[in-house]
């Protein structure tokens, strides 16, 4: 763990994964020609490391993270902790869960519009009801690259599927038993509204994490690296600060803090 800024109110630091360098590499953009990453010499005492920032409030003990690809989740920032000196200390970081997911619609006056699959690799009886050649099928099926999606809605304009927060919540724990069951499920959406509020999609994960997108501006030069660095750090830390102060209520009444 790398601590890029400590003070009263907050740790902004970054954990790092070493990823192995053979999949790199670096390239003259003059000349087109290429080279290892890291030298004979340097693989001896230096690593590639992708890197996960994160952002620490001491005084409600909210942890905010900006993930990379490829990079630690919040179980290697665990590990650091419990590991320092002779595991003397103790974290464990609990999932704020979305106010997006499926839960949100079990209550009274809600209604469910529209159920949504996704099948990484469709199975064949799937692909038979789109009347399909049973060559075509086969190629389909064998097809790693290939999502097909299955939508349950009423026919008749403007009809619920499910209407109330029984029906609802009977629905959903039906729904959820098939995504368990079914390994090529990827992903599983219900569309509906609760009372007084504009049709929506909700995530079946009742454990997603509270997501927000961030935007984060940095200057590079013509190889592709950032020119400033601090710049960049504090970019990020100004990023994971004011999304945390403007979600602050919400994390804190999720979190069960409120």
């Amino acid at each position: 763990m790398d601590v890029i800024e400590n003070s009263n109110e907050y740790l902004f630091a970054k954990i790092g994964r070493q990823r192995p360098s053979v999949h790199m590499q670096k390239r003259n953009l003059e000349t087109d020609e290429t080279e290892e990453v890291l030298t004979m010499e340097d693989k001896n005492n230096k690593g590639i490391e992708v890197c996960t920032y994160f952002l620490l409030s001491y005084s409600t003990g909210i942890v905010s993270f900006i993930f990379t690809q490829g990079g630690p989740s919040e179980n290697n920032l665990v590990n650091i902790i419990i590991q320092y000196k002779n595991q003397t200390h103790m974290m464990i970081i609990k999932n704020i869960v979305s106010t997006d997911t499926v839960r949100k619609l079990i209550t009274n006056g809600s209604e469910i519009s529209k159920i949504s699959y996704s099948f990484s690799t469709p199975h064949a009886k799937i692909l038979e009801h789109l009347k399909l050649s049973r060559k075509v099928t086969i190629e389909l099926e064998q097809n790693e690259e290939i999502e097909v999606q299955l939508v349950v809605k009423n026919t008749k304009r403007r009809t619920p599927l499910a209407v109330g927060k029984e029906k609802i919540k009977s629905l959903v724990e039906e729904i959820k038993n098939i995504n368990k069951e079914d390994a090529d499920i990827t992903k599983a959406i219900i569309e509906g509204k609760t009372l007084n509020s504009k049709s929506q999609k909700f995530l079946l994960d009742e454990e997603q994490n509270l997501n927000e997108k961030v935007i984060i501006s940095y200057e590079c030069d013509v190889n592709g690296n950032v020119k400033d660095v601090d710049k960049f750090y504090k970019e990020v830390y100004k990023k994971l600060s004011e999304e945390y102060e403007k979600n602050k209520k919400t994390l804190m009444v999720l979190s069960g803090d409120c």
